[in-house]
């Protein structure tokens, strides 16, 4: 008895990626206000999206009079966005900033049956669109403070943490980031 396995390289080796279309758009709003005298609130909103349709040809072990086959990938994200500024001093300010991205991404393979060279059986395409899924929520808050020690010289520091989310194991996890920058201005 002869075993095959057969991984998804196998199934789709696509060799070439022939021209495609695509466009991309963006929207994004924000809104501030000082309730307070040295504090400013600003709100923000962004929207984010790719789209790409695209013929792919599948060869190598494919055995098709015809192996030509559409896809599309749709990718778009909504940023929220809360940052708090207060001017502690005339050299000093100090932030936090709230962010949450929330984002889709899929890759739709047009529906498509094919034998493979050398293997019996039919294969086809059904499930390539929901491995190449991808929903994921990325959570972040930052706390900086800047210090201008001269009108050209000046520092800052940040503290980040960063939590991503996509209900997959194994890229989700958590980030913290520090950060000191030294600026110079001449």
């Amino acid at each position: 008895t002869e075993i095959y396995t057969l991984s998804l390289h196998d199934a789709l080796p696509i060799c070439y990626v022939l021209p495609y279309s695509g466009c991309s758009n963006s929207a994004n709003a924000s809104v501030w206000f000082s309730p307070l005298q040295r504090v400013t609130i600003t709100g923000s909103y962004s929207f984010l999206e790719a789209k790409n349709d695209r013929i792919m040809l599948l060869s190598n072990l494919i055995a098709d009079p015809a192996p030509l086959v559409s896809g599309n990938y749709r990718t778009s994200a909504h940023v929220y966005g809360i940052d708090v500024a207060y001017a502690v001093a005339d050299p000093l300010d100090v932030s936090l900033a709230l962010q949450q991205v929330r984002s889709k991404s899929r890759f739709d393979l047009g529906a498509r049956s094919f034998t493979l060279a050398g293997v019996a059986g039919a294969f086809d395409t059904s499930g390539i669109s929901d491995l190449s899924r991808l929903d994921s929520t990325e959570t972040g808050i930052s706390a900086r403070a800047d210090w201008r020690i001269t009108a050209l010289i000046g520092c800052s520091l940040e503290y980040g943490y960063r939590q991503y989310n996509s209900g997959n194991t194994v890229i989700d996890g958590s980030v913290h980031t520090t950060m000191v920058n030294l600026k110079a201005r001449w």
